[in-house]
This record gives C-alpha cells, structure tokens and sequence, in this order.
C-alpha cells in the first residue's frame, strides 16, 4: 500500500508564482494588440486563463492522485502511443503545415501538436526505467 504524499510547499508555491507572472506579464504586455484586432483589453488574458490555465489546473490534479506504481506499470503504452501521434503528422490530410515544417495534427476540428505529448511521455518512460535499474 501505497502512504500518501503530500505536495512539497516550496515547489508548489514557485509553481504558483511562475503561473501568476506569466498571466500577468501576459496580461500587460498584450493589452494594446488585444484591444486593437479585438476590441477589448482583455481577449488574450481570458483566452489563457480559460484554454491554458483551466486544463493546466485539470491535466495537473489528475497527475497529483494519480499512483506512480501506475504511471511505471503503463510508461511503455504510453512512450508508444504518444509515438503514434507523432507518426500521424506524416499522413496526409491529418498533418497540418506550420511555416515550413509539418508540426500540428489536425482531427475533427482539434489541431494540437502530438511532439507536446511525447515529451512527458518520454520523461516517464525514462524515469520508470531507471527506477527499475536502480
């Protein structure tokens, strides 16, 4: 069984504070180019806190409770899955062109970009391995 951890109060609060300063550097510095192509002040600041923040918050809780037994029993599905997804940017139709580079994948309406998701994917695929060599 598995004791409960408990989030490290420094590393918590630095997280906190990087978050609160970019929405707010954000905020500031994106104020005059919002208000001219949009209209309002606060296009770019609504567009973050509600598209980046919002799944920020989500996407990070789920990663709190979830067991890291789980995370190592399932780092290789995982590493290959997110390998898929970048294997997608080459098949035509689902690969979207950024400047000159295929980059984004393109599915019912939702662009994302599958590189994004490997990188985690790696790290804990890599950090499950080295546990179990250790």
């Amino acid at each position: 069984m598995e004791k409960k951890h408990r989030p490290d109060p420094i590393l918590f609060g630095i997280c906190i504070t990087l978050v609160a300063v970019g929405i707010l550097v954000l905020a500031s510095v994106s104020a005059s180019f919002s208000l001219q192509r949009f209209g309002t002040t606060f296009y770019f600041f609504t567009h973050q806190l509600v598209y980046g923040l919002l799944p920020g918050l989500l996407l990070g809780a789920i990663a709190f409770f979830t067991p890291l037994s789980l995370l190592k029993r399932f780092s290789l599905p995982i590493l290959i899955f997110a390998m898929f997804l970048v294997a997608l940017v080459f098949i035509p139709g689902l690969g979207v062109k950024s400047g000159e580079a295929l980059r984004w994948v393109s599915w019912w309406g939702f662009s994302f970009q599958p590189s994004e998701l490997l990188k985690p994917a790696f790290i804990v695929y890599l950090a499950a391995w080295l546990a179990n060599r250790v």
